[in-house]
């Protein structure tokens, strides 16, 4: 697909109304050959034209969500399929406003990807039946992106992101959450082609919203994590430690570097947060002694996943 970028100074001042968020934290892909399973079970959804249209990817902290989630977007952005992202961050003032994630999503995704959608949401704000002013997310959903996307006379094949879905403001007395969830399930009635992409730890309501609406992937750990898992963090340590080891050859005094490598792995029990975090922890300590405390069962700082 073409990603159509000529908006004119019209369009884009209405489509500022949205007050999207701007400002992204960078979130880490994944390693280059790791996560092989998941993401062809992933791209092949992508690319199949009919059937469900809402993949969720859920596990739980640690799991590796986010970098699967940042490994997609862009990958698809390269593809032109992107039709934009949104990565939620608990206690953040907008990134974890429920209000902010169709705007963001239609003012830096759709309305960049197709001059049809543009030109439609463009009249739709215009008309003043969004909801924008009250943050009403329902209306605001219907307006913008169902009744859009769905009288398409053009329909295009694309893609969008929601990240980390579980950590969006839940004020039960509002219930906005409830809301936004229920926009979320409502995407299943756009055309096939029109994919949607949310990762997520498996809570409760969560679960009761997207398990039955579209594919869903659960990230094994621990226990339950597979070969491929305890594989994929094997090569994330070689990778890394291989460039701290030009510095520092050796990582233990009782152990070899390979052993080192073997047992962090193993220490890891199958939870990506945990060995980025005690690789990042390396660029503040000496690593040998990282690499000591790790192996001595001790928990490290960055890793609490209550």
């Amino acid at each position: 697909a073409k990603i159509d970028r000529m908006v004119t100074r019209h369009e884009n001042d209405v489509l500022d109304r949205l007050n999207p968020v701007k400002e992204w934290p960078y979130v880490s892909p994944c390693l280059d050959g790791t996560r092989k399973s998941v993401l062809k079970s992933i791209e092949a959804w992508v690319m199949n034209p009919e059937g469900r249209n809402i993949m969720w990817v859920n596990g739980s902290p640690g799991s590796g969500k986010s970098t699967i989630a940042s490994t997609m977007v862009s990958q698809l952005r390269k593809r032109g399929l992107l039709g934009g992202f949104f990565f939620f961050k608990s206690g953040h003032a907008r990134m974890g406003n429920t209000a902010s994630v169709w705007r963001t999503i239609e003012k830096f995704g759709l309305a960049h990807f197709d001059a049809d959608i543009r030109r439609r949401m463009v009249i739709a704000i215009e008309s003043g039946k969004c909801g924008l002013e009250i943050e009403d997310t329902e209306l605001h959903f219907n307006e913008l992106i169902r009744n859009v996307l769905s009288t398409l006379s053009t329909v295009p094949h694309v893609v969008v992101v929601i990240d980390a879905l579980d950590e969006c403001s839940i004020d039960t007395r509002d219930g906005q959450r409830k809301i936004l969830l229920k926009t979320i399930g409502a995407w299943r009635d756009l055309p096939p082609v029109f994919k949607l992409l949310v990762t997520s730890r498996p809570e409760y309501d969560i679960s009761r919203s997207l398990s039955n609406v579209g594919h869903s992937i659960s990230l094994a750990v621990g226990a339950t994590a597979t070969e491929e898992v305890h594989n994929d963090i094997q090569l994330f340590f070689q990778y890394t430690l291989a460039q701290i080891m030009e510095e520092y050859p050796n990582l233990s005094p009782d152990r070899t570097n390979e052993r080192v490598v073997n047992d962090l792995t193993k220490r890891a029990g199958g939870l990506f947060i945990w060995a980025t975090t005690v690789i990042r922890l390396m660029d503040t300590l000496d690593p040998p002694i990282v690499v000591e405390i790790a192996l001595a069962g001790n928990e490290l700082p960055g890793t609490k996943t209550g």
